[in-house]
């Protein structure tokens, strides 16, 4: 698997984490403190926890960037993280892990979701990655007198006019890395 498609897949299953989470509570029998099927709920939880982890050093040792570029607009696309939150629901729908139909249409359907989210850059709309501080963000930007437009993680608000540093994550997601302290420069128009 290519690096950036196996980032792209952590970065998936880290943020249906909580919907496994969710999952294998519903699983855990509290009166006798032991999961109804031990194999699913702790793999489950092993899949998750080693996803977040990956995708926590995956995000922290992404180089600063290869290229500089000059932002042209910015347009937040944190709110869509509204429609992430459907699949969720599924958890509450009388999803049983000790069926194997219900397994098994749970694996179809993230199956299914996986490869949606991969061809529709959806993927990047991670409940995960709000909780850390990230944003998403369509800019567009100027690069060796080219435009291009771009879906771009950013911890701040990029600043029209401002220059960063993008690395690039995964295909069509690429990552601003540090703070608003370490914006390169700025355009006249910006600093008025």
């Amino acid at each position: 698997m290519k690096p950036r498609i196996a980032t792209a897949v952590m970065l998936f299953i880290a943020s249906y984490s909580p919907l496994f989470f969710v999952l294998t509570m519903k699983d855990y029998n509290f009166d006798l403190g032991q999961f109804a099927n031990p194999s699913r709920s702790i793999g489950i939880l092993v899949l998750s926890l080693l996803s977040i982890i990956v995708s926590v050093i995956l995000l922290r040792i992404i180089p600063k960037g290869s290229y500089i570029v000059k932002i042209l607009s910015v347009e937040n696309r944190s709110g869509d993280f509204l429609n992430y939150s459907i699949p969720y629901l599924l958890s509450f729908l009388g999803n049983d892990l000790s069926d194997i139909h219900d397994t098994l249409a749970l694996v179809v359907f993230l199956s299914i979701m996986l490869i949606v989210s991969l061809k529709t850059h959806a993927i990047f709309i991670n409940p995960l990655l709000v909780i850390a501080g990230y944003s998403l963000f369509d800019i567009e930007y100027e690069y060796d007198e080219n435009q291009r437009t771009v879906l771009v993680l950013s911890k701040m608000v990029p600043k029209v006019g401002a220059h960063y540093h993008l690395a690039q994550l995964t295909s069509g997601l690429d990552i601003i890395r540090g703070d608003e302290n370490e914006i390169i420069g700025q355009t006249e128009e910006t600093e008025s």
